[in-house]
């Protein structure tokens, strides 16, 4: 073990680490996301807050920015240097098993426990499309590196591929 820390008050659920750096992302069942130093565990930010348990994270590319959801499907976008609120509240059906950025960060993809994903335009804070939709609940989501396509795949068994910018 090269350290111990803790970090949150009560359960941590979700964690992401900035790619080529120190960085780490984690959010807990205390309904705070904290963003700190792995080699340090200094604290990068004040808490983030959501009303709820946090339940998905992602962490963009560039590792400035945080997507975050909680229990209530509430989806935030934070910039991870001054724990501003970038972009949302979205609002989901429900809790979520998943959000994802976009390569281009122009939208992201939010799936929760049923059958349907929504992509939502960040900048405009409203669904771009709600068409994507399995027979069953959806149990990840992926874009491709370009932005333009989608792959579902969920509990019926099928993955699909969708045009990520009509959902068809």
């Amino acid at each position: 073990v090269l350290g111990v820390r803790q970090i949150h008050d009560s359960s941590v659920d979700v964690l992401a680490v900035g790619v080529g750096s120190s960085v780490v992302i984690s959010g807990s069942s205390d309904q705070s996301i904290r963003v700190w130093n792995m080699d340090s565990g200094e604290s990068l930010s004040e808490p983030l807050v959501h009303p709820r348990r946090i339940l998905t994270l992602d962490l963009n590319r560039a590792g400035d920015r945080i997507l975050t959801s909680c229990e209530n499907g509430m989806v935030r976008i934070w910039e991870v240097g001054s724990g501003e609120l970038v972009a949302g509240p979205f609002r989901h059906f429900g809790p979520l098993r998943g959000v994802q950025f976009d390569p281009l960060e122009r939208r992201v993809i939010t799936y929760g426990l049923g059958p349907r994903a929504i992509i939502w335009d960040v900048k405009e804070n409203r669904p771009v499309t709600m068409n994507i939709e399995h027979k069953a609940p959806i149990t990840r989501a992926i874009f491709n590196p370009d932005g333009r396509t989608l792959v579902t795949v969920g509990e019926d068994g099928f993955a699909r591929v969708w045009d990520a910018v009509s959902g068809k």
